[in-house]
């Protein structure tokens, strides 16, 4: 069986292609709400997957896709065009699956975007946060990002030398074509960042925060310290310590792997806060869209085994 499964993300969209558990070729792309354009419509990056996928020679036999957004669009037109059905969902509920310890629990996303979910019987019955920047989406890629490029700036104009400031920089250079050489270009990109047509791009500077963070700006410590606090307080408003059937996923590129920096400290919190709960690290859904579609109902760590293994093609470099 050929199954095909598409997570549209905040900033990146990824595609996996898979024949009887033995993973044909992964790939991926720009996300829904693009670097430069934020009335991207994530319909476009699903067509773009699916038509990829079958300009291959792959012709899936069941397709399940996931969007960083709630509602998730409506695909009735794509679909009709396309002759197929799919399986959509919300990126939240494909991570929550992606976890095998329970039905039951509470899982925080802190990527592109952040929310907090409470989950009964796999569905969701709760959210917090949510919101999307700049009203919410307190301790996501894009709030720090924004908080990095806002306190650089200050820096910058206060003169002062932060190992925040050249992370934030090298990042501007590379996903940018700005000019960085003077202090009034860098706050003049700085603006044009902040004020330009989608936040999504702020997500780039996150690991500058982090980065400036491990070489011991106090400036960058005192920005992770409230994307934590904030991130807490979300989890605080769904998680539900009551009970011994309960769990909390964690996913999102900011908290979900395991290799990340923000996320070692962020589960430092958060075993103070609940040092009886199961914590379970998630750093992407696309087990849990298999999980919908695979035939013989394969275990979550084949699942996870299989997409852990796949090298996605950056359709974007070639």
């Amino acid at each position: 069986m050929k199954v095909l499964a598409i997570e549209v993300g905040g900033s990146n969209t990824r595609c996996l292609a898979l024949e009887n558990l033995d993973a044909a070729f992964g790939f991926r792309f720009r996300g829904a709400n693009s670097d430069t354009d934020r009335t991207a419509d994530p319909r476009l990056a699903t067509k773009r997957a699916i038509e990829t996928a079958r300009s291959r020679g792959f012709e899936p036999n069941s397709y399940a896709i996931s969007f960083a957004q709630w509602p998730i669009p409506d695909l009735t037109l794509l679909t009709d065009s396309l002759g197929i059905q799919l399986t959509a969902m919300t990126d939240a509920e494909s991570a929550f699956l992606s976890s095998d310890i329970s039905d039951h629990g509470s899982l925080l996303i802190a990527g592109t975007g952040s929310v907090g979910c409470k989950f009964e019987s796999n569905r969701i019955v709760k959210t917090a946060d949510g919101l999307g920047w700049p009203v919410g989406d307190v301790g996501s890629g894009v709030w720090a990002g924004f908080e990095s490029l806002r306190a650089a700036a200050r820096s910058i104009d206060r003169g002062v030398s932060d190992p925040l400031v050249e992370h934030v920089c090298r990042v501007g250079r590379e996903v940018t074509s700005s000019s960085w050489a003077s202090d009034r270009s860098k706050l003049n990109s700085i603006r044009d960042l902040v004020a330009g047509p989608a936040p999504s791009i702020m997500a780039h500077f996150a690991p500058a925060l982090d980065l400036a963070t491990a070489e011991g700006s106090q400036i960058a410590y005192t920005i992770t310290e409230r994307a934590i606090d904030g991130l807490c307080e979300t989890l605080n408003e769904v998680a539900e310590t009551g009970r011994d059937d309960i769990e909390i996923v964690l996913a999102g590129g900011r908290i979900g792997r395991r290799d990340s920096l923000f996320a070692k400290l962020f589960l430092l919190r958060l075993r103070d806060h609940f040092p009886n709960l199961p914590i379970t690290q998630v750093s992407n859904g696309l087990s849990g869209l298999l999980r919908t579609i695979v035939d013989n109902r394969p275990s979550m760590s084949e699942l996870r085994q299989v997409v852990d293994q796949v090298e996605f093609e950056n359709l974007d470099a070639v």
